[in-house]
């Protein structure tokens, strides 16, 4: 069953650390939703992604 890119948002903005875990090719989709939103800002994202490359 595929998931949706929406599921994936709905999914994540409940716990913006598990951003952490979505594939690269839709986490700038799912980044820029959650910052339109107003459901995290900028700075939340640097960390996400900082703490991708630490882990990679």
């Amino acid at each position: 069953m595929e998931t949706t890119i929406e599921e994936v948002y709905e999914y994540v903005s409940k716990d913006i650390t598990l951003l952490e875990q979505v594939p690269d090719e839709i986490l700038e989709i799912i980044l820029n939703k959650l910052i339109e939103n107003n459901l995290c800002n900028k700075e939340e994202v640097l960390d996400i992604l900082m703490n991708r490359t630490n882990l990679n």
